[in-house]
């Protein structure tokens, strides 16, 4: 007997959550199995067959980005979908994102050729199966990814009234639905529409298929526009990344940006419960595995620099300044101007202060606080890049 579809349900690779019914069966529970398959018998329907293996699952991850690899490498486009035979299913359509075509009985019948027991559009290849119409705002997240595929990211739409069998072995029970499949597996299912899970599939297929999917070009130029707004107009600033963050459709890469970003404001304020806020915030940005994220290095910096200055005995600006400039190479009177400089706009006096005393003493302490100066900046000031060097690391933890 042939393999028709077969796969895991669910947004993350690591979650099953749906069992394999045949079909006609109703019931549905929760846990681990693996997939959904779909076959074509001699008489003539379509039954559902169970497979448990998580091995398989990881073959299809193995299979997918082999796939993509492939054709960033050799860069020709052509049919990706085809019968059993080796033939292609050419498509009526073609968008930006690739070739569409509408799965009917006739071509179902014609992918099985002579070969009855032959799986329907078993492609080697990863292709994006739809039941129903996908509303606006989601159909531009899918558009979003199948660009990113450049043209690799063939859409079949299946119509259960045409192919119930289909449907119902699929356990697809709800309108509409995306399913990714490839070599015959369903290897992801986006079926609760909305865009908060609209946006959830679409970045968990690109990292399976390793695509770039930029899902928010106006979000990115917000935080761009942000990030500068707040060594300026700090209420301005606190604003655009609450609007931000107030979107029901963020991406994950850009929330955090966000949250890096309000964390950053809440240290601007100088006031002590603020700067705890910014530090619960930023010790789970880091406990999520989100330290590394450049915007996150820098507030993590300036929470640093903060926690220096509120050691300080004196705070008069005017009395450290005149500190430093008696002793420019005693480390105490340096750090003691440089991290209370950095808060009353002198940020670039800061990093001068920190430099002239590394380059006179060389010291860990002296270094350590150059860096933190530097990654304070963030990667979009003007001062960074320059004072940049590669192999620099930045501060640690929190």
């Amino acid at each position: 007997m042939g393999r028709g579809w077969t796969g895991a349900d669910g947004l993350a690779p690591a979650r099953f959550a749906r069992p394999v019914r045949q079909c006609g069966q109703a019931a549905r529970s929760s846990g681990p199995e693996f997939g959904r398959h779909v076959v074509w018998q001699e008489t003539g329907d379509f039954v559902a067959l169970s497979d448990d293996s998580s091995k398989k699952f990881i073959e299809i991850q193995v299979l997918l980005r082999n796939s993509m690899a492939l054709f960033r490498s050799d860069g020709h486009a052509g049919p990706l979908l085809v019968s059993p035979s080796g033939a292609p299913l050419t498509s009526s359509t073609s968008a930006d994102g690739g070739p569409d075509l509408e799965l009917s009985p006739e071509n179902a019948a014609q992918a099985r050729g002579a070969e009855a027991k032959a799986p329907v559009l078993q492609s080697g290849n990863p292709f994006l199966l739809l039941v129903g119409e996908l509303d606006k705002q989601v159909t531009k997240k899918v558009a979003g990814l199948r660009k990113a595929a450049q043209g690799r990211l063939p859409l079949v739409r299946l119509n259960c009234s045409a192919l119930p069998q289909v449907c119902e072995a699929l356990q697809i029970v709800s309108s509409p639905t995306l399913l990714l499949m490839a070599k015959g597996q369903v290897v992801a299912a986006l079926e609760q529409m909305s865009p908060q899970t609209a946006t959830a599939f679409v970045e968990n297929v690109a990292q399976m298929l390793g695509l770039k999917v930029d899902l928010a070009e106006a979000v990115t130029e917000q935080l761009q526009d942000a990030e500068l707004q707040e060594w300026k107009d700090l209420p301005s600033a606190e604003q655009s990344f609450g609007s931000v963050l107030s979107r029901s459709d963020l991406p994950n890469d850009a929330r955090v940006r966000a949250l890096a970003g309000r964390a950053r404001c809440l240290l601007r304020r100088r006031e002590p419960t603020a700067a705890q806020q910014s530090k619960v915030m930023l010790e789970e940005l880091q406990a999520a595995g989100h330290g590394g994220v450049p915007e996150v290095k820098q507030a993590v910096a300036m929470l640093w620099i903060d926690q220096k200055q509120q050691e300080l005995g004196e705070t008069n600006l005017q009395t450290l300044k005149a500190a430093w400039e008696a002793n420019p190479t005693d480390f105490a009177a340096v750090q003691a101007y440089a991290v209370s400089i950095f808060w009353a706009h002198g940020e670039a006096e800061a990093f001068e202060a920190g430099l002239q005393l590394l380059r006179r003493k060389r010291s860990d302490e002296a270094r350590q606080l150059v860096l933190s100066l530097v990654e304070a900046l963030g990667p979009s000031h003007p001062r960074s890049a320059p004072a940049r060097r590669p192999g620099d690391r930045p501060v640690g933890g929190i």
